[in-house]
């Protein structure tokens, strides 16, 4: 069992976690990190401003882009992920 925490609680330090919602009653998990724009970095990344920057993301369809979880998205809910151990 999960041991789902509230997301206001969840480390915001760049720790991969594993984050909840609920979409059209579809429960919803990724593996997700915060990102917090210390350096005003969002100008070289091609954001219009801080804002669209700052929050949680998740790598999305087996990619390695990364997608922003916000607006229907954002996480309600937090776990550590602990990934498998790889000999």
């Amino acid at each position: 069992m999960i041991d789902w925490q509230p997301i206001e609680t969840a480390p915001k330090d760049g720790t991969h976690i594993l984050v909840y919602t609920d979409i059209a009653t579809v429960d919803v998990v990724h593996i997700a990190f915060w990102v917090e724009d210390e350096h005003d970095m969002w100008r070289d990344q091609g954001f219009d401003s801080k804002a669209e920057l700052i929050g949680w993301w998740s790598y999305t369809r087996n990619s390695v882009s990364q997608d922003k979880l916000d607006e229907w998205r954002t996480p309600t809910h937090w776990a550590p992920y602990n990934p498998p151990v790889t000999a």
